[in-house]
């Protein structure tokens, strides 16, 4: 069975990079994101489009509820999440 990642910040950038680098190397995926949903979906199309199996979660990870709720979320679709990608933050640009 595959390894399931779940990676926070997911829907670009570094997190949709590294999302993509783990479903290349057979991981099922979970996409988090907080405000581009759009990019998630397109990031889980990439992600599906190799075979993967892929869950999208809107949550925010400053709220330790609503980050319960993504962990609950992901292993009844995917399974126990192995591997955790913390790389959700905030830009100042």
């Amino acid at each position: 069975m595959a390894k399931v990642a779940l990676v926070t910040g997911a829907a670009r950038g570094i997190g949709r990079a590294v999302a993509e680098a783990l479903a290349r190397e057979g991981c099922d995926v979970c996409v988090n994101y907080i405000q581009h949903e759009a990019e998630a979906r397109s990031a889980a199309e990439t992600l599906t489009a190799m075979g993967r199996r892929c869950l999208v979660v809107q949550a925010d990870v400053a709220d330790p509820a609503a980050c319960e709720a993504m962990v609950r979320e992901t292993e009844a679709a995917l399974g126990p999440v192995d591997i955790l990608v913390n790389n959700a933050g905030i830009s100042y640009a």
